[in-house]
């Protein structure tokens, strides 16, 4: 076609409003780097029916009992298993249709929605988490009678790749990242550049169309899936695929995504995932790692800040690396021909490590979840930690035993005086006297569960003369394991240290986020005029 002619088919799409689906072939598509505005005058309150790729597919899907939960999942293809891990947290396997049909060529790709996602059971368990995730998935291999397979994580499904990886190593032929979060808690990584791209005029019109969807809703009762389809609808309309997507949507496709999407309102499986991932890092975990490698990246990923691609790659010497030029977060639909190549040629080029290989790497991990990257943990204990836990132990079996305990002097004097007060009601007067906060009885419950179930692992002495608002660490492992399974945070303030909260086990660095929780404390302080 010639330019003008070009043009001006482009010129009258976008005047009348209409979202086109043309031939790259014939029509250049339009693209996130394009800077384009296009808005929409009113809200779309009907999404087109489209049928789910599985469908147009004529895939047969099936749920799978892996003991308390119920997996759905689909199969295509024959020879390598390859497991897919969707995006989220919350997303779900549909988002790999219909690409991967081009893998099912030289593979067994086997898709499947993560409990509490898609359609799979929203089943607790013993709780949403990570360690769940990936135990699951372990538990979906051996109900597939698979011995061992290529793990493909994509987006927050390449942190559960690797997670897994981690912890089911002999499990692991080959591991695949796919535009991957990234495990770590570098400070220069974090960050995004998902709203670069999107104007003033389209956060507008988006705005517009969510306070009108929601006023309706309200009105109309709506249930919460209904509002929260009609708003991606409409926020794809208005430009919000540029956050994620090289490639303007279709309506088509903008449909399939809005009808994939539920909530999980009853569960608040997002944010409770989004916290426990959180808690796990990363950082030099696969240093020594014998499991062959592939991170593909692309350069209109939005999701990410620019160096993102190198710090995930830093963190994997041994992997090999793909750049894509022209994808955004999805490289395996934006650029397909080059994205399945590479995978097929990494399947055919595969050498599984080494039983030795990987049996050594192990060890190595399980080294490094014996202190992390913890500075605190990094020398042996002194005697006056020694002499500290061994006082918390004495006290702790008088407390049992029916004496009182107050004091907040200290880290592990802050613990006993929650723990006196947890296990006798009228004991939270007590701590109400000395300011402290916050005591409820839900919250001490926590902490009877805490103590019982752990003891008291490492507790490095804090600084003579702590700073307002300082955050410190004590150290728990299980009671029955001996394994190191909790970081419980106090917090310096007005002359006394408070429990804090948890922050997780081994794979978590308490200093992470803790600088944050000090200003935002001070802030809110100053707010109440309390400093």
């Amino acid at each position: 076609m010639k330019p003008f002619a070009s043009v001006l088919f482009l010129e009258i799409s976008l005047l009348s409003g209409l979202w086109i689906n043309v031939c790259a072939q014939e029509h250049p598509r339009e693209t996130v780097r394009d800077r384009i505005i296009s808005v929409q005058d009113s809200v779309c309150w009907e999404i087109p029916d489209v049928a789910p790729w599985c469908e147009q597919l004529g895939m047969d899907g099936k749920m799978v009992n892996i003991g308390d939960c119920r997996l759905y999942v689909e199969e295509r293809g024959r020879g390598v298993p390859l497991v897919l891990l969707h995006g989220g947290p919350g997303g779900n396997h549909h988002s790999f249709h219909p690409a991967f049909e081009e893998a099912s060529r030289f593979c067994r790709v086997i898709y499947y929605d993560q409990r509490g996602c898609g359609k799979s059971d929203y089943s607790p368990g013993a709780g949403y988490s990570v360690d769940q995730a990936v135990s699951d998935l372990e538990a979906l291999r051996e109900s597939l009678h698979i011995e061992r397979w290529v793990v493909l994580g994509h987006s927050y499904g390449g942190f559960l790749a690797q997670y897994y990886t981690m912890n089911y190593p002999h499990r692991v032929l080959g591991l695949v990242l796919c535009c991957s979060s990234t495990g770590l808690h570098n400070v220069d990584l974090i960050g995004t550049r998902q709203y670069d791209f999107l104007s003033d005029t389209e956060r507008a019109a988006m705005k517009r169309a969510r306070d009108r969807i929601r006023a309706r809703a309200q009105t109309d009762n709506w249930p919460l899936p209904e509002r929260i389809r009609l708003e991606i609808f409409n926020n794809f309309a208005n430009g919000d695929w540029k956050r994620q997507y090289f490639y303007r949507l279709t309506l088509e496709e903008c449909a399939r995504i809005a009808h994939a999407y539920g909530n999980d309102s009853k569960h608040r499986f997002i944010q409770v995932m989004s916290g426990s991932e959180i808690g796990k890092d990363l950082t030099g975990a696969f240093t020594h790692c014998p499991i062959p490698t592939i991170i593909f990246e692309s350069f209109w990923d939005l999701t990410w800040k620019a160096n993102k691609a190198w710090g995930l790659a830093a963190n994997h010497p041994r992997a090999r690396v793909e750049m894509f030029s022209e994808s955004g977060h999805n490289p395996f639909t934006d650029q397909p021909d080059k994205f399945f190549a590479s995978l097929s040629m990494f399947l055919v080029n595969l050498e599984p490590a080494s039983n030795a290989a990987v049996a050594a790497w192990k060890a190595d991990l399980n080294t490094r979840t014996g202190c992390g990257n913890d500075p605190l943990l990094s020398a042996l204990p002194s005697e006056e930690e020694k002499s500290a836990i061994m006082d918390f132990t004495r006290r702790l079996s008088a407390i049992r035993e029916g004496s009182d305990y107050f004091s907040l002097d200290s880290p592990l004097d802050c613990l006993l005086s929650y723990y006196t007060a947890a296990t006798r009601g009228d004991s939270l007067t007590a701590l109400k006297a000395r300011g402290v906060f916050p005591v409820n009885s839900g919250y001490l419950r926590g902490i009877i569960r805490l103590v019982e179930k752990n003891e008291v692992w490492r507790a490095p002495q804090p600084p003579e003369r702590p700073y307002p608002a300082q955050v410190w660490p004590v150290y728990v492992r299980d009671r029955e394991s001996g394994d190191w399974s909790d970081t419980i945070l106090f917090q310096y303030w007005k002359g006394h240290w408070y429990h804090w909260g948890n922050n997780g086990g081994p794979f978590w660095d308490w200093r992470y986020g803790a600088e944050k929780k000090e200003r935002d404390f001070l802030i809110t302080r100053t707010e109440r005029s309390e400093i």
